[in-house]
C-alpha cells in the first residue's frame, strides 16, 4: 500500500482579514500556519515524491502496482506476533452515558440522562 501524506500549505496572508483579530494573530506571507510535508511513500517506507515544505505545489509519482501486491504479501496484521494468550479486546455493549461526574461533589450534580 502506499501512503499518500497530504498536509495544507497555508501562510498568514491566506486568512481572510474578515475573521476578528487575524490582522494581528496572522501577519505577512513568511508567518506560516503550516508549512506542507505533501508526502508519497512506498509500501515498504522509501519516501517516493516528496516532502513539498514551504511551497504550493502538486507532487506525484509513479506507482508499481505489482511491488504494492507483493508488500501486501509480507503484511502480516494478526499472524505470527498475534497474542490471544495475552492481548483480548472487550467491547461493552451495554449503554453508557458519554459523561460522568465523579468526585465529592457528583451527587449533587444532575446525570446527563435526567
Amino acid at each position: 500500500m502506499y501512503v499518500i501524506g497530504v498536509a495544507p500549505f497555508m501562510r498568514g496572508s491566506d486568512v481572510p482579514r474578515t475573521i476578528k483579530g487575524a490582522e494581528t494573530m496572522y501577519e505577512g506571507d513568511e508567518d506560516f500556519l503550516s508549512q506542507g510535508n505533501a508526502t508519497i511513500v512506498d509500501p515498504e517506507g522509501n519516501i517516493v515524491a516528496g516532502p513539498l515544505v514551504g511551497s504550493e505545489g502538486i507532487i506525484y509519482a509513479d506507482i508499481d502496482v505489482a511491488f504494492a501486491r507483493a508488500s501486501r504479501r509480507k503484511f502480516d496484521p494478526t499472524g505470527h506476533y498475534s497474542r490471544p494468550d495475552v492481548f483480548r479486546l472487550t467491547v461493552d455493549t451495554r449503554a453508557t452515558s458519554p459523561v460522568v461526574f465523579e468526585g465529592e461533589d457528583s451527587v449533587s450534580r444532575p446525570s446527563v440522562s435526567e
